[in-house]
Parts: structure tokens; sequence; C-alpha cells
């Protein structure tokens, strides 16, 4: 996976790391990962920027992941 150094303005506590169209998300078990393809370098961006980045707690990843905690 190529390094992509903006992983580090990422401010969701569920997420783990970003490729060139991709991003990686804790799992529902400990035992596998969520892993976001998107059809382009923009739109991996975009979601980065509004999800990972701002406002994570409006992510439907987000949600369930943060139920799996509170249940």
């Amino acid at each position: 996976m190529p390094r992509i150094y903006d992983c580090i303005l990422a401010r969701c506590p569920f997420f783990i790391s970003s490729g060139k169209k991709s991003v990686m998300c804790e799992g529902i078990t400990d035992k596998c990962n969520i892993n976001l393809l998107f059809a382009s370098v923009e739109e991996r961006r975009l979601h980065r920027e509004q999800y990972c980045n701002l406002a994570y707690k409006d992510c439907m990843i987000f949600k369930m992941l943060d139920a799996k905690y509170d249940g």
C-alpha cells in the first residue's frame, strides 16, 4: 500500500490508515478491519476531509463502531 502522509490529520478514533483510493477503519470484531475503496483519489480525499478529519461523528461507520462499545 502506498504511504499517504495525510493520515496524521484523521480525528476519528476508528481510523487506521488510508491508501491512494482507500480508507481502512477498525472492524466490527477484533479480527477484522473495514476497507473502503473509492473510484477516484478525489472521492477518497473528500471522504477523508468530511468524515475522518472533521465531522467523524456523522459517519455511518463511526456510529456503527461506536455502538459496538456502548453495547
